[in-house]
């Protein structure tokens, strides 16, 4: 069985985890954009981001910084340990200012250790992606039949609902956006239901990297959430980037 990679970031205020896995699968709908959408990322599942810079900061209900010193910005690598299981060091993390980077360090090494001493097998960090090969029995999708010009691209606009597969799954809706001309997702934006305890609103927005022929992977995630208890109500901005990325082995 391959091993998947892992990796929790330390958030303040709000407890964040990523990840619902990418595999292979079966039916795949009749759409030619999803289909290849679906194929290039079956093609790059295996791939692993080599590096991982992360920036959280409290906004407020129009998204900008609340206080401009106070903020989590932190620099990452994942390599492939001795043992064959993906490694992560944080390299620097810095908050409200000051460098806290050995602290997180300690954390990571003792989350680490928490981890062997209950199971060997990684988890998954992988970023949610309505191209999963496995989900697209559930899957549903139509396009918009419009384009937006962004960036100089013309692009193609789909909307999105996976399904729950059973009581535990959650709802995913959301939009993908196509390059028509390159054939490939540029991005996707997507929420949860039910959302997270505490949890108001999440939006993710994830913007794919493509490489001819058959290489597509993350380069930016970026998370708004609203959390609260009561009449208590915080908002949080995250953008993660990734680069870097390297192919785990075969076995």
């Amino acid at each position: 069985m391959m091993r998947k990679c892992a990796l929790i970031f330390s958030m303040p205020a709000i407890g964040l985890a990523l990840g619902l896995p990418l595999a292979a699968s079966a039916d795949t709908p009749a759409d030619s954009l999803w289909v290849r959408a679906v194929n290039l990322s079956e093609q790059s599942k295996d791939l692993v981001p080599g590096t991982i810079e992360s920036y959280v900061q409290e906004v407020d209900k129009h998204g900008k910084p609340k206080d401009e010193e106070k903020y989590q910005h932190g620099w990452g690598k994942l390599s492939l340990g001795d043992n064959g299981e993906v490694e992560y060091v944080p390299v620097k993390v810095i908050e409200n200012g000051e460098d806290i980077t050995e602290e997180e360090q300690v954390k990571e090494r003792e989350r680490q250790e928490k981890k062997n001493e209950k199971d060997s097998e990684s988890f998954t960090a992988e970023g949610y992606t309505p191209f999963n090969a496995e989900v697209q029995d559930r899957m549903s999708m139509e396009s918009l039949d419009k384009t937006e010009m962004v960036d100089g691209k013309d692009l193609v606009v789909y909307e999105f609902v996976e399904h729950p597969g059973d009581e535990d799954d959650n709802e995913v809706t959301g939009k993908a956006w196509f390059d028509i001309a390159a054939g490939v997702p540029v991005k996707i934006e997507y929420t949860t239901d039910p959302l997270p305890k505490h949890v108001k609103r999440m939006v993710t927005t994830m913007e794919f990297n493509y490489s001819a022929p058959d290489t597509l992977v993350v380069g930016r995630m970026i998370m708004d959430v609203t959390g609260g208890i009561l009449f208590i109500k915080k908002h949080f901005h995250m953008e993660m980037t990734f680069a870097e990325y390297w192919r785990l082995p075969a076995e």
